[in-house]
Order: C-alpha cells, then sequence, then structure tokens
C-alpha cells in the first residue's frame, strides 16, 4: 500500500482555517465580555444614582439599566435594578417589580445584589418578611462588604424587633461605606427604637452633612428631638436645619 503525503498547501490551507475560526471565535468571546463588562458598570452607576434619592433619580437610573440590558439582555442586575426602580416609583401594585427581580435571581442566583433587590420587594414593599428574609440574608453572605445589602437587612431586622443585631448590621454598614449617608440614616434609625435619642439626632444629623438631599436623616432626628421635649431643635429640624446652639441631650 503506498504512503501519500498530503500535499504541502493542503496542510497550510487547513491551518489557516483552523487560525481564521479561532480568531473568529476569540473576537467574538472578547466583544460579548466587552459588552458584559460595560453592563456591569452601568448597572452599579445606577444603582448608585436610584439609591441616592436625589431629584429625578428614577428617569436617571433606569435610563442606565436600559443601556445594559440593550448591551446585554436579561442582564440580571440591570433586570433587578429595573424592578427596584419599579417598586421605588410605584404607588400603587408591586407585582411587575417582584416579577421582575424574581427573574434576576432566576437568571442569576449567585448574584447578590438581585437577592437584596428581591428581598427587598418583599419586605418593605409587599410585607413579606419571612421570604424577604431569607434573600436579604443570602445577599450578605454572597456579598458581606456591600453596604447596601446590610441596610436592608438591618431594617428587616429592626422589624422583627431583633435591635442588637440590627445596631451591628447598621454599624458594620457605616464602617464600610463611611460617606454613604443611608448607612448613617439607618444608624439612626436603630438608635431610635433602641431610645438612644441623642445618639440618634447625631447619626441624622451627620447623614444630613453627607447629603443634605437625603429626606430621611431629618426625620428621626425630628422624632428624637420630640421624644427628648426639644420642640425648638424639632420645629428646626422640620424647616430643614438644625439649631446653631451646642445641645446637651441626655439618652433617654
Amino acid at each position: 500500500m503506498l504512503n501519500r503525503k498530503r500535499p504541502r498547501w493542503a496542510t497550510i490551507f487547513a491551518a489557516a482555517i483552523l487560525l481564521t475560526l479561532f480568531a473568529g471565535v476569540g473576537f467574538f468571546w472578547f466583544r460579548a465580555h466587552e459588552r458584559r463588562t460595560q453592563a456591569d458598570l452601568l448597572a452599579e452607576r445606577g444603582f448608585s444614582i436610584l439609591r441616592r434619592g436625589t431629584p429625578g433619580f428614577g428617569s436617571q437610573a433606569a435610563a442606565q439599566f436600559r443601556e445594559a440590558l440593550t448591551l446585554v439582555p436579561n442582564h440580571p442586575a440591570a433586570t433587578a435594578g429595573t424592578a427596584e426602580s419599579a417598586a421605588r416609583l410605584s404607588n400603587g401594585s408591586f407585582d411587575h417589580a417582584l416579577e421582575l427581580a424574581r427573574r434576576a435571581v432566576a437568571a442569576d442566583p449567585s448574584c447578590s445584589e438581585c437577592q437584596s433587590v428581591l428581598g427587598y420587594i418583599l419586605g418593605v414593599r409587599m410585607w413579606r418578611w419571612q421570604e424577604a428574609g431569607n434573600h436579604l440574608k443570602r445577599a450578605v453572605e454572597l456579598n458581606p462588604s456591600r453596604a447596601t445589602h446590610r441596610i436592608y437587612l438591618t431594617e428587616w431586622l429592626m422589624v422583627q424587633g431583633r435591635l442588637g443585631e440590627a445596631s451591628a448590621n447598621a454599624e458594620l454598614a457605616t464602617r464600610l461605606d463611611p460617606s454613604n449617608s443611608r448607612s448613617w440614616t439607618i444608624l439612626a434609625a436603630v438608635r431610635y427604637f433602641q431610645r438612644r435619642n441623642a445618639d440618634s439626632i447625631r447619626e441624622a444629623e451627620h447623614s444630613s452633612s453627607l447629603d443634605p438631599q437625603h429626606p430621611s436623616a431629618l426625620l428621626w432626628s425630628y422624632h428624637s428631638a420630640m421624644r427628648l421635649a426639644d420642640d425648638e431643635n424639632a420645629a428646626l429640624t422640620l424647616r430643614g436645619r438644625t439649631a446653631n446652639t451646642p445641645r446637651s441631650f441626655t439618652p433617654s
């Protein structure tokens, strides 16, 4: 039987085809990776805008999530962001927001942001606290260093009356993200329910110093001042400012 060698040109041609195929696959992989990275950044930016709570935040955040979903359809974090936007802006039913959040978790159960948003909607918006707690705790397990996950879990712990654990989570949130006014606001809320009114006022004022437009901080300062029978500073808080005179509150 004769040994026939493949012509050299055939070998070169086959190698060229393989190189072309590998180059094409590599290019498409690179483009997909690039789109995914950009979508991740857009989703992160959307969450940052959404949770700041400044005027026009809803439409600005939604635009970031839409762009992310254009790059990567069904992007889990962007889907979760759309769900939270819908939940925050809705005055009626939260069913659509819940459906989107469940879809995000189903697409990627390891997405901590998805778990956190689902827990937030189930708890704060729908009062389904037991199911909410499962997702909020899972979010913290997946990403313990995310301050927002700690904030949402603190809200859940306060509803459960577990103020010691709520305090520890809120304090950790302020250490994880010291410049986040929402971390200080949730700590002010915990201090109020612990009847540590002077501490609640201090944390609320620090929150306001970080973000004067954050609306919830002054609420806890007002309630704490009222509990301390400090009508003057309570009235000033309602007008969006604090007294210039020094305070000497004693926690009740």
